[in-house]
């Protein structure tokens, strides 16, 4: 009886753990992408994260930006940035999925029709 008491505490203890594993994506981080009229960019992304809150900034050719909403849980990485398009301010959604050093985005501007999609590599 006590060794099956001792066993499920291990246990529980293990999957503990690895519910609460995240990948640490701090670090810069690049990605080029194709904009919705055929142009090609490039973003930067600069995180600083603290278990599962994620921080920081994205640069591209409009300057910097800080990140909102940020998040990681496991391999997933979520976060939110405000962006001044022309006149007016636009919020878009990023998701992304993390394997060791790369992350695949899917892009959601606000108001779009379509994500867009990008590939983002830790600088080494």
């Amino acid at each position: 009886m006590r060794l099956r008491r001792t066993l499920l505490l291990i246990s529980l203890l293990a999957g503990s753990t690895v519910l609460g594993w995240a990948a640490d994506i701090t670090g810069r981080w690049d990605a080029d992408y194709r904009t919705f009229d055929g142009g090609v960019g490039r973003n930067s992304f600069v995180f600083r994260q603290d278990g599962e809150q994620l921080t920081g900034t994205i640069t591209d050719s409009l300057g910097d930006v800080p990140i909102q909403e940020g998040k990681v849980s496991g391999d997933v990485v979520s976060f939110a940035a405000v962006r001044t398009i022309g006149r007016r301010q636009v919020k878009l959604t990023y998701t992304g999925s993390i394997s060791g050093n790369e992350i695949k985005f899917r892009v959601v501007f606000e108001g779009a029709t379509r994500p867009m999609q990008m590939v983002a590599t830790r600088e080494q």
